[in-house]
């Protein structure tokens, strides 16, 4: 029977304020969404949150709850950036578990990461929630290039997309733009008009708008590569130039790969592999069972904490001077 606990959980909410994935618009936002409705979906769990941008106000710590854990997600520098000792002192917490893409070994009990095993470290791989995917019928020959990150030799986006104009009449090109700047890059001041281009939108719009592709073509270096994974559970192919595959999803799922603008038609003209697709979704971990994970180890870290300071208070029993018997008192004061 799992025990009651209260949990403070530090991440990210939308710029609206709000936890809806209606609102989210990155990888930030979107996860913290689902684990705060995970958490809340568990009745033993006593659930609030706290924006990690609000940790600069000066009345942050004086208006924190008192709970019996914390939880973080976010990158490393934002939790480096937390007084954590006042943290400790303010909320009287218990134990402290981060979740990131690599381990955060400072200040925290235990760590979930996705890539990566070190001491005190839990790993759980290519998380998504497969409830808010949905299964659609794919349009052939339909390719979604991912959106342009950098003018540098680790994004290949403009040279991707000039090798598409060739295949614009065979093939249905679309090219995710994340803002307006997309459209003046380097000496091009316009985008090809055979290629069409879809705005950034709110987390559950852009899987609407992005559910029917066949094809995903990753364009530049990712970190972790979240994109990738929402194509890998709707069934979609995806493709990358070599150099660019991050390790952790090359040796776990099946990436098409490409040097060359021949190699990468090639790979484009053939249908995507029925068997890999498949294998590539069900490859991956639910957050509801990352969740789950995470609760447990609360669980064990919360019962340690309680049988540590059990021990401490019986050390105080054991060592304390023996209670002065009424009869010996009395004898002294005659």
């Amino acid at each position: 029977m799992s025990r009651p606990y209260s949990l403070l959980f530090l991440g990210h909410q939308t710029f609206q304020g709000t936890l809806s994935l209606d609102k989210s618009i990155d990888c930030w936002q979107q996860v913290t969404v689902v684990l705060h409705t995970c958490f809340k979906r568990l009745e033993h769990v006593h659930c609030s949150f706290r924006d990690n941008h609000a940790a600069g106000r000066s009345a942050f710590y004086d208006e924190l709850p008192k709970v019996d854990g914390i939880l973080f997600w976010g990158v490393p520098q934002i939790w480096m950036s937390y007084d954590h000792r006042r943290l400790r002192r303010m909320t009287q917490c218990r134990a402290i578990i981060t979740v990131c893409e690599s381990a955060i070994r400072e200040r925290a009990d235990w760590r979930f990461v996705f890539a990566g095993h070190e001491k005190s470290t839990t790993c759980v791989e290519a998380p998504v929630w497969k409830e808010v995917y949905k299964q659609v019928e794919k349009t052939p020959k339909s390719i979604l290039l991912d959106h342009w990150d950098q003018d540098t030799p680790s994004d290949w986006t403009i040279k991707i997309e000039e090798w598409m104009r060739d295949l614009s009449s065979d093939f249905d090109i679309t090219r995710y733009v994340q803002n307006h700047g997309d459209r003046r890059i380097g000496s091009r001041q316009e985008m090809p008009s055979e290629i069409r281009y879809l705005r950034r939108a709110p987390y559950s719009q852009w899987l609407a708008a992005t559910d029917h592709f066949e094809t995903f073509v990753m364009t530049h270096r990712e970190s972790y590569g979240y994109a990738a994974l929402d194509m890998f559970a709707r069934g979609i192919r995806v493709v990358c130039p070599k150099q660019f595959v991050p390790p952790h999803l090359r040796a776990r799922f099946h990436v098409d790969t490409f040097d060359t603008n021949e190699e990468l038609v090639n790979i484009l003209r053939q249908p995507p592999d029925p068997r890999k697709v498949a294998e590539n979704k069900d490859r991956l971990s639910d957050w509801p069972d990352v969740v789950n994970l995470i609760d447990r180890r609360f669980q064990s870290l919360l019962s340690r904490r309680y049988r540590e300071s059990l021990r401490r208070f019986g050390r105080v029993l054991h060592t304390s001077p023996p209670a002065v018997r009424d009869s010996d008192a009395r004898s002294r004061v005659h």
